[in-house]
């Protein structure tokens, strides 16, 4: 399985395959685990008055469904016409057994793009400092 075209981007003159592969699966992990902590989140709130922010909200806020659609919309287009991936990606949200080879190409596409989109829960809430807490 080759990767998704890097030519040219800073990633591709920087780090190896293997290193990339790396980024992209723990990207790709961290994102399903922020996925499924949030989809398990009790129903929608108007806001999150808390004033230590780096604590994790307990309920879903509309920065999080924000997050949670931005998630599901950038796994839709990385693993589109794939329907056999998209079962895969569900396996490893489940926790369930991947075959490895589908397992790869999951975290290729999704890592590829959840990386250009700054999807990772590290990165998106940089971005949207406070969307985790609601405020807006």
């Amino acid at each position: 399985m080759k990767p998704l075209h890097l030519e040219g981007t800073v990633e591709s003159s920087s780090l190896s395959r293997q290193e990339l592969f790396a980024r992209y699966e723990n990207t790709v992990q961290s994102v399903i685990a922020e996925y499924v902590r949030l989809k398990s989140l009790p129903p929608l709130v108007a806001s999150c008055v808390d004033p230590e922010e780096t604590k994790l909200p307990e309920k879903l806020t509309f920065g999080l469904v924000e997050y949670i659609a931005d998630i599901e919309t950038a796994t839709e287009r990385a693993l589109e016409n794939r329907p056999d991936l998209q079962a895969s990606w569900w396996h490893l949200a489940l926790g369930e057994a991947v075959d490895q080879r589908q397992r790869n190409e999951v975290i290729w596409r999704c890592g590829r793009l959840y990386h250009a989109r700054e999807i990772a829960p590290w990165r998106y809430w940089v971005r949207n400092k406070y969307a985790h807490r609601g405020a807006r």
